[in-house]
């Protein structure tokens, strides 16, 4: 008899401690749980940031597009009468900047500049633009002809720089505003300058590339330098300024 109640004691102390250890497995996972749905809503809700930030940017440039797309037309005619046998118009095939670039560099500058979007969209100037590469001997005086004709015509320029004078880039940079208030850029190279800007430009990406190591950044400024250093400047060309009309 003692043998039996010993046996069924036995087995009344086992099924305790199951139903113990079911009980505590079961908070347990109850207290685990939540925190994985957290976890995976929180990566939901990001990826749904992203997706927003990107589909915010992607509309952004379409309008963007769309704007360069009415004013083209007039700017384009206007620039081209600017053509001779000593200037003319290169890359006009590109003059509006793809929708994939465009979207890209939205989402760059918002970051970089930490704003949002649409404040970044509103500071980007080249989404229609042009160079006018001009023979080094007539630079002067068709930069300067050609910069009170777009005055004539209504188009102010609000932004200049001369990069002539430096040891780097070089050229005469400008975004100007049509009669309507539309941004646009105009680049001025002579024939030297324009082919080393072109074969720069795959160097300059490295230098401002966020994978970019300090010593690739250092060998591509010195190699910009190099580059550089070797086009010839037009006389009186590090000199000339434009003096921007403040609106009265």
């Amino acid at each position: 008899m003692r043998t039996k109640k010993s046996f069924r004691t036995f087995i009344g102390l086992l099924l305790i401690l199951l139903s113990i250890s079911e009980a505590t497995a079961n908070i347990c996972f109850a207290e685990v749980l939540p925190q994985k749905e957290e976890t995976a809503v929180g990566a939901d809700n990001a990826g749904q940031e992203d997706i927003s930030e990107q589909s915010i940017a992607e509309k952004l440039a379409d309008e963007l597009i769309e704007a360069a797309v009415r004013a083209e037309p007039e700017v384009t005619a206007l620039l081209l009468s600017f053509e001779s046998e000593n200037a003319r118009l290169v890359g006009l095939e590109h003059r509006i900047k793809s929708k994939e670039s465009l979207t890209r560099k939205i989402l760059t500058d918002a970051h970089d500049m930490e704003v949002t979007p649409e404040e970044a969209a509103g500071t980007i100037g080249d989404v229609l633009r042009y160079t006018l590469c001009i023979d080094e001997d007539q630079y002067i005086p068709i930069v300067d002809k050609s910069l009170r004709t777009l005055e004539e015509n209504h188009i102010k320029v609000v932004k200049f720089k001369n990069r002539w004078g430096g040891d780097g880039y070089k050229g005469i940079n400008m975004n100007l505003t049509t009669a309507d208030g539309f941004l646009f850029e105009l680049q001025l190279h002579t024939p030297a300058s324009f082919e080393a800007k072109e074969l720069e430009h795959a160097n300059y990406e490295i230098a401002r590339s966020e994978t970019a190591t300090e010593e690739e950044r250092i060998a591509a400024e010195a190699y910009a330098k190099e580059i550089y250093a070797k086009v010839p400047v037009p006389e009186g060309s590090p000199e000339y300024v434009w003096v921007i009309q403040q609106d009265k």
